[in-house]
Parts: structure tokens; sequence; C-alpha cells
């Protein structure tokens, strides 16, 4: 029988340490090979943001899959003013097509596991109480990885060519959804 160690991160307003946005932070910069997560709701920080392209710049194969279809399009209009950057840096999105993703799940390098109630958004890393279990095992990071690989079977890569072609009123509501973000 393998061992795991997880550990129980909780965060909330009435905390100012932020545990699920340092975990996160520390999970992207730890990264060595291959960061693979699911949101349904995607309005990372600047920080976040940041580890993100690095992360990819620095050859790490990053894949983010998001929902094609939402029940907070405002938060999808926002979140989608992010992939410019991210597309830029190597960062492969895809958004999952059969029906609303709710899962939130992120494996590092098939080693460790963040699940829990926390969305990669600001609401989640400063304003909700959240929980989430980081799990180090590989066993049970190569399942999630596995479950993970069958929703990008089920997703559309936005492809880069296409998306940076897109209309300029799509942008405007993008942009003008993202500068909201803050608050959503």
């Amino acid at each position: 029988q393998k061992k795991s160690t997880i550990q129980v991160l909780e965060s909330g307003p009435d905390s100012e340490f932020h545990a699920l946005h340092k975990a996160v932070f520390l999970a992207i910069n730890s990264a060595e090979n291959s960061i693979t997560m699911t949101t349904p709701y995607f309005i990372p920080d600047s920080a976040i943001l940041t580890a993100m392209t690095v992360a990819a710049l620095r050859g790490v194969r990053v894949k983010i899959i998001l929902p094609a279809k939402s029940d907070a399009p405002h938060v999808q209009w926002a979140g989608r003013s992010f992939y410019d950057e991210l597309i830029d840096a190597g960062v492969e999105i895809y958004e999952y097509q059969p029906r609303i993703l709710h899962a939130k799940l992120m494996v590092i390098d098939e080693k460790w596991t963040l699940l829990g109630s926390g969305n990669m958004d600001i609401r989640s890393f400063r304003l909700n109480f959240e929980l989430n279990l980081l799990v180090l095992s590989q066993e049970f990071s190569a399942q999630c990885e596995t479950s993970l690989n069958k929703d990008i079977e089920d997703s559309e890569r936005i492809v880069p060519s296409e998306f940076m072609n897109r209309s300029i009123r799509k942008r405007l509501i993008e942009n003008t959804c993202r500068l909201f973000s803050p608050v959503m």
C-alpha cells in the first residue's frame, strides 16, 4: 500500500494568509514538467497569471481546461480576456464542450494534486471560504491526470490564430468584463 501525504488548505476572508492563493502560486512556480488544471471560473490575479506564463516560457507544459458553456457568462468573458497573454506564452487552453464544467483540479508534474472548492479566481483566493486538499501521491496524481486528459478529449483546443482574429466586439465585451473582474 502506497502512502499519500494530504494537507488541508482552508482559506477565507477571515484570514490574511490566503492559503489557497499561496498554494496555487507555489505549485505553478515549482512545476518542472507539467501543469494540468480545470476550473469553471478563471480570473487569475497578476501573480498567478505571471506564474503561469513564466512556467510555460521556461518549458513547463501548461494545459488549462475551461468551460465552453458557463452559468456565469460575464465571468467567462472576463476569463477569456486573459487568453491572449497565456497563448503567447505557450499555454494550451481547452474549452470543455459536453456540459457546464464545474470541476476544480490541478495536477503538477504528476506528483501532486490540488482539489476542492476553490476556483482559479480572485473571489476564491481572497473573498470566499474555501476548503481544498493538497495531495502528494504519484498514484493519485496519475489517476487525476488521466481524468483531465479524458476531459481534454471532450474539449476543443483554442487555436491561437483563430482566437487572435476574433471580432473587436468580442474583445470589447471580454475586456469590459475584465475591468469588473476584481468584484466577480
